[in-house]
């Protein structure tokens, strides 16, 4: 196995770029590396396919879901911290009590990190896990929030584009490459992936329900490989 060297890498939020303090390299994040083998999403035809379903407006289409999108968002970024603070300090929030009572319940083993960045120098990558879990012998299990209403595997006949044209291009199948490719980083530094998990915040309760992720390791290290070649070709 390479040899891989501890580097002090820095994330900046609002460029989402992450940078080496030692080399001054810039590391794009796992999922940025993932897109670039998605197609994109046609707004014009799916939202004017969308409002002739609803009988509205395109327009009122695409504000309905840019309304969506910004409320996941921000409740995705307060309920990150709540359950960071709890993770880290033990702290449970006042009136989001039954929130992390659901993260306990799911008795998650081994020593937890909250927002753990996970990187591989070679191929210039990095992503922050929202929870990784640390057990013996040299178990890595990965779990990661969400905050969408729903994840299906339905893409709409979309696929990924090469080398993962098999994959659907699917919500699901997105999130499964994201804590794959953690997972796959994580085996790389020597450790050995175990159990995958998205935890949906359902938008009633707000209770965590988990869904299992397949670990779909031969498209991680094939994204990889393929981010490798790209570097060496441009001489980085």
């Amino acid at each position: 196995m390479q040899t891989l060297q501890k580097r002090n890498i820095l994330f900046n939020e609002s460029l989402h770029k992450y940078t080496c303090e030692e080399t001054k390299k810039d590391y794009i994040s796992v999922t940025t590396l993932i897109s670039k083998f998605q197609k994109p999403f046609n707004l014009e035809e799916k939202s004017a396919k969308k409002a002739l379903e609803l009988g509205i407006t395109q327009q009122e289409v695409k504000e309905m879901w840019n309304k969506k999108k910004n409320d996941a968002a921000d409740r995705g970024t307060m309920f990150h911290k709540i359950f960071e603070s709890y993770i880290k300090d033990g702290i449970i929030e006042k009136n989001f009590e039954k929130s992390v009572n659901s993260l306990i319940k799911l008795n998650i083993q081994g020593k937890l990190f909250s927002e753990k960045l996970v990187y591989y120098e070679p191929a210039l990558i990095a992503g922050t896990a929202d929870i990784i879990a640390l057990d013996k012998p040299n178990y890595v299990d990965i779990w990661d929030f969400k905050t969408n209403e729903k994840i299906t595997d339905d893409s709409y006949g979309q696929f990924f584009n090469s080398p993962l044209s098999h994959l659907k291009q699917s919500k699901l199948k997105i999130y499964e490459l994201q804590l794959s490719t953690y997972a796959y980083i994580c085996e790389l530094w020597g450790m050995r992936p175990r159990n995958l998990t998205i935890l949906l915040l359902d938008p009633e309760t707000l209770e965590l329900k988990p869904y299992t992720c397949n670990y779909l390791r031969n498209e991680s290290q094939s994204i990889i490989n393929r981010r490798i070649s790209y570097l060496n070709y441009n001489g980085n």
